[in-house]
């Protein structure tokens, strides 16, 4: 790959028309309409077919939005749901497995607890995730220890300040969760200490601003896990 002038990474769609759709999208702000298919496909001097299969794309990393009736909007903001369609979409046809994709998930939340332990810890990110911890605690033994659970890790790839990171593990988060998430036995039979502990030692290895501690917290972590799965 390589970078242009305008700072673009070229690559798998460094076609003309995504370098025009890049070039139309930093002439717009949020919320204004774009010019209509018809035009835009004139314009570019490209198939509305071709054009169409762009703005799909588009669409699906929540770049654009398509109203119906109203037109095609700038939204410049993005939500990993198509990559989470794709990835459920390959498991579901056995070209992924959960368990891979697992090993991704370890690796995103590793590397989140480093950077995060490696950045000026903010107040309001430590705080969340010890407010994460007390839920744990407190729904320890019911179905709500779950939530909490799921709050804590979403906060851990928030306090890495890292947009890519946490894209990346929102796309996981909904397969992961269905699929090989801690269960309310799981914590049964690993144990309320244990896996609290686990989960206090990642936090307390951020506030510190250890990036090692931060990163054998969470290998520790997901070791418990890991058993806990072996184990059913």
């Amino acid at each position: 790959m390589s970078t242009d002038d305008h700072g673009a990474t070229s690559g798998l769609f460094d076609d003309p028309i995504s370098r025009l759709l890049r070039t139309l999208l930093d002439e717009y702000e949020p919320g204004d309409r774009l010019p209509n298919e018809r035009d835009l496909a004139r314009d570019f001097g490209v198939s509305r077919t071709a054009l169409r299969d762009r703005m799909r794309l588009l669409e699906s990393v929540g770049l654009v939005s398509r109203r119906q009736g109203a037109g095609t909007f700038v939204e410049k903001s993005y939500n990993a749901d198509g990559l989470a369609f794709a990835l459920d979409l390959l498991v579901t046809t056995g070209q992924m497995t959960v368990a891979e994709l697992h090993q991704v998930r370890i690796g995103l939340e590793r590397q989140a607890a480093i950077v995060a332990a490696s950045r000026p810890a903010g107040a309001t990110e430590i705080a969340g995730l010890r407010s994460a911890l007390a839920a744990m605690t407190e729904h320890y033994g019911t179905p709500e220890v779950l939530t909490a659970d799921v709050e804590f890790h979403r906060l851990l790839m928030r306090a890495s300040g890292s947009r890519a990171l946490t894209f990346f593990s929102d796309a996981l988060h909904g397969i992961l969760t269905r699929d090989i998430a801690f269960s309310s036995s799981d914590w049964q039979r690993v144990g309320r200490k244990v896996l609290l502990a686990a989960h206090e030692e990642i936090v307390d290895a951020i506030e510190a601003g250890d990036a090692r501690a931060a990163a054998m917290a969470v290998d520790d972590l997901f070791a418990l896990h890991l058993r806990s799965v072996g184990a059913r």
